[in-house]
């Protein structure tokens, strides 16, 4: 009798432990569904819309540019404002993929963390391979973090530099085709 009860209280000391272990999994996945949540609706906040306009209007102004530009000698300003265009240009590759990539990677991350929770609460898998799992998915949430600053930086940067310069260079556009 005395070896059932010392039994039983092993059995529950054990259960209690894998439970407390299993909330603590869950409770770090929540908390990376919650950073990833904050992070995808910063991202949609984003105005992202003008991505296209700034992309097209400086494609379309570099080429009516070549067509229409004729002088010899060209002004300094000018010249600046037409590298920085071409920046713009280079830079919206940049922009793109890491657009594409963020619009998939939250998506699939939020399966890969609901699909996490939903075995860490159901037993399945190995349990001593529980906290290496959600290490990973830290790693991987690390790197969205990461790859959407780099975003956020490069693309307020593209949106800067072409309202900045688009009123000069679109002037000085006019001017040359009233020449024509």
């Amino acid at each position: 009798m005395r070896n059932i009860i010392l039994g039983l209280i092993v059995i529950f000391l054990a259960t209690s432990c894998l439970d407390s272990e299993k909330k603590i999994h869950i409770q770090r996945i929540d908390e990376l569904t919650s950073q990833l949540d904050s992070l995808e609706q910063s991202y949609k906040a984003m105005p992202l819309d003008s991505f296209s306009y700034i992309r097209e209007t400086a494609l379309n102004n570099e080429n009516k540019i070549k067509l229409y530009f004729s002088e010899d000698t060209i002004d300094v300003e000018f010249a600046r404002a037409m590298n920085r265009y071409k920046a713009i240009r280079k830079g919206s590759k940049f922009i793109m993929q890491k657009r594409n990539f963020l619009d998939t990677v939250f998506t699939f991350q939020h399966s890969q963390l609901e699909k996490l929770k939903t075995d860490i609460q159901n037993g399945v898998g190995k349990r001593d391979k529980y906290a290496t799992y959600v290490d990973a998915e830290l790693d991987n949430q690390s790197m969205i973090i990461q790859s959407f600053n780099d975003f956020e930086k490069r693309y307020a940067f593209m949106r800067n530099e072409f309202y900045e310069i688009n009123p000069l260079v679109e002037d000085k556009l006019k001017i040359y085709m009233e020449r024509d």
